[in-house]
C-alpha cells in the first residue's frame, strides 16, 4: 500500500496473473531500469516498382521517411545488389533501424555465385527478415518482461516447479510484435516490407515481416508504404489507358513517367510523403541506372506539366530519356523545356506553385 493508502500494482504483478516471488525482485528490478526504445509511430514512405517487358523495370521511391511525426531525409530507402548472373532492386517500407539491420546481414550477397536466380535472393532476404525479427522481438521480451519468446507463445512461463500464466496484455504486446503493427495501424519495431525486383526475369517480389515468406506480384507493377494507395490508384489508371497487347511492353519512358506520377501523387495526397523521387533503373546493357537528383526533380516538374497540358508528350519522352537514361546536364534540357512549353508564362506560374 502506498503513502496514500492505495494499493501499488508491481511490474511483476502486471506479467503475472499469479506472479511467482522467487522472480519478482528480479522483474521488478528490470523494469525500474529499462527503457523500452520501441518507436511505435506510424513510419510514411512510399515506394513503386514496374515491369515495363522481360528485361526492364524501375524501382522509384519518395526521399523522406516520417517516424512518428519526425522527418528523416538520411535513411536509405533503395538499396541494389549485383549478382554474377543478374542485378537487383530493394525498396524498404517500414521500421527503418529494423531494416536496416536485415540489408546490413544481406550485404554480404553481392558479387557471390551461390545465388544465381532472383527467387533464390527473395527467399533469402525472407529467411534473414525472419531472423532479425526474431531477434528484435526475443530481445524486447526478455529487457522489458524478463520472458522468452516460447513464453509469450505458450502464454506462460515455468519457474522452479510452477508453471505461471501472463497476463492477456503481455500476450497481446507480443503478438502486435509479431504482426509488425497494432490495432491503429502504427509500426512496431519488427515492421518492414521489402519490394524486389529482379533483372534475370524483371519479376517483382514482396517480401513481408508479417508473412514470413516472399512471394510473386500477379501485376506488373505495385507500391508499398504508407502513399501506396494513392501510387497504385495512379498506376492502375496507367495500365487501364494502355491496350491489353502493350501491357507486357511498356516504351520505357512511358513507364518511369506513370512511375513519377504516381509517387508524387502519392507525395501530394499522403501525409509524410515528399521530396523529389528517388529513381533506379535495369538496363539489360547497362545494368543499374540512378540518375542524380537534379535530373530526377527536373524530370518531375516535366511530367508535371506534361499532365497539366503545358508540354507536348513528344517532349516529355525525349526528356526523360536524355535526364534519366544519358544523364545528361540537366540545364540544357531545362531550357529545352521553357521552348517546347505551350505558354511559358504558364509553365513558369505552374512550375512555382502558382493555379494556372
Amino acid at each position: 500500500m502506498s503513502a496514500s493508502g492505495e494499493f501499488c500494482t508491481t511490474p511483476a504483478q502486471l506479467i503475472f496473473k499469479h506472479h511467482p516471488p522467487v522472480v519478482a525482485r528480479h522483474i521488478n528490478a528490470v523494469h525500474a531500469t529499462r527503457e523500452r526504445g520501441v518507436s511505435r509511430g506510424a513510419i510514411v514512405t512510399v515506394i513503386s516498382v514496374m515491369k515495363f517487358n522481360d528485361h526492364e523495370g524501375a524501382l522509384i521511391s519518395d526521399s523522406l521517411t516520417t517516424i512518428g511525426g519526425e522527418k528523416d531525409r538520411a535513411a536509405t530507402k533503395v538499396r541494389s545488389f549485383e549478382m554474377e548472373n543478374f542485378n537487383a532492386l530493394v525498396g524498404l517500407a517500414g521500421n527503418a533501424d529494423f531494416l536496416h539491420e536485415v540489408m546490413q546481414t544481406a550485404a554480404g550477397f553481392n558479387g557471390i555465385g551461390k545465388i544465381e536466380k532472383g527467387k533464390e535472393l527473395a527467399d533469402a532476404l525472407s529467411r534473414i527478415m525472419n531472423s532479425v525479427r526474431h531477434k528484435f522481438i526475443e530481445g524486447y521480451l526478455q529487457r522489458t518482461y524478463a520472458i522468452e519468446e516460447v513464453d509469450a507463445q505458450h502464454g506462460f512461463r515455468r519457474v522452479d516447479d510452477g508453471k505461471f500464466e501472463l497476463r492477456d496484455e503481455i500476450i497481446k504486446d507480443y503478438f502486435t510484435l509479431a504482426r509488425g503493427i497494432d490495432e491503429h495501424s502504427h509500426a512496431t519495431l519488427t515492421d518492414g516490407d521489402l519490394l524486389l525486383v529482379t533483372s534475370d526475369d524483371i519479376n517483382i517480389y514482396i517480401i513481408a515481416s508479417a508473412a514470413g515468406a516472399s512471394f510473386v506480384s500477379s501485376r506488373p507493377y505495385r507500391s508499398i508504404g504508407g502513399g501506396r494507395s494513392v501510387a497504385d490508384y495512379n498506376l492502375t489508371e496507367f495500365y487501364e489507358s494502355t491496350s491489353r497487347e502493350q501491357r507486357n511492353n511498356i516504351p520505357p519512358t512511358d513507364g518511369l513517367a506513370a512511375l513519377i506520377r504516381a509517387v508524387d501523387k502519392a507525395s501530394m495526397h499522403t501525409m509524410g510523403v515528399e521530396g523529389t523521387p528517388m529513381i533506379s533503373i535495369l538496363h539489360p546493357e547497362e545494368g543499374i541506372i540512378m540518375p542524380n537528383a537534379n535530373n530526377t526533380h527536373l524530370a518531375t516538374e516535366i511530367v508535371r506539366a506534361e499532365g497539366a497540358g503545358l508540354l507536348p508528350i513528344g517532349f516529355r519522352r525525349e526528356a526523360i530519356d536524355t535526364l534519366l537514361y544519358k544523364k545528361d546536364n540537366f540545364a540544357g534540357v531545362e531550357r529545352e523545356m521553357y521552348r517546347n512549353a505551350t505558354n511559358r508564362k504558364k509553365l513558369d506560374r505552374f512550375l512555382r506553385g502558382y493555379q494556372v
